[in-house]
């Protein structure tokens, strides 16, 4: 009895949609991680009700609270905030790589400018994503989804030369077991 994997093809529909509708895909992650924040908040001040000695838990909660409802009113804002910081670190780290690629040019070290070369470039990704946040993160999301499909289309291909050496060879059927896992933290 042949059994068909779907999960390559839930991942490669997710990935066309990620091409597709990148803003939609980050609305969405907003919107959940707005309403699990709300929830945490909705805890956090359950627990204060309960428990009136705890004024730490009603501090949280409505500072979850008031984060949870901004996320969820404003995703755009939210979104773009992430690619903004990112663009700030690296813009400090290739600043920091570049004049140490150049104390190391003092120092006789040969191969400087590969270093000064790549902080270069590295600069210049982090003004991309500090003057065009929001556009980052769509392009992000595109290239997620691009990976998405890649990997469910490897995941068929493997799929399907497994399960006709298989039937070649119904010898070596135990020996590749394919195994799921995810790492939590």
């Amino acid at each position: 009895m042949k059994t068909i994997n779907i999960t390559p093809y839930i991942y490669m529909a997710i990935g066309f949609f990620m091409i597709i509708s990148p803003q939609t895909i980050s609305n969405f992650v907003c919107y959940l991680l707005g309403g699990i924040i709300l929830l945490f908040a909705a805890n956090q001040i359950f627990s204060f009700v309960q428990d009136k000695y705890s004024k730490f838990k009603l501090v949280l909660g409505v500072l979850a609270l008031l984060l949870g409802s901004y996320i969820i009113l404003n995703p755009e804002s939210f979104i773009s905030f992430i690619p903004f910081v990112a663009g700030v670190v690296i813009l400090i780290d290739s600043i920091t790589k570049i004049v140490q690629s150049l104390d190391l040019k003092k120092s006789g070290y040969e191969r400087w400018s590969h270093i000064t070369i790549t902080s270069i470039l590295m600069f210049l990704f982090g003004l991309f994503l500090f003057f065009n946040p929001f556009d980052a993160i769509e392009i992000v999301i595109r290239i997620l989804g691009v990976f998405l499909i890649i990997d469910g289309i490897c995941e068929v291909i493997t799929s399907k030369a497994i399960y006709e050496r298989n039937m070649k060879n119904p010898k070596k059927k135990n020996d590749d077991k394919v195994i799921e896992a995810e790492i939590v933290k």
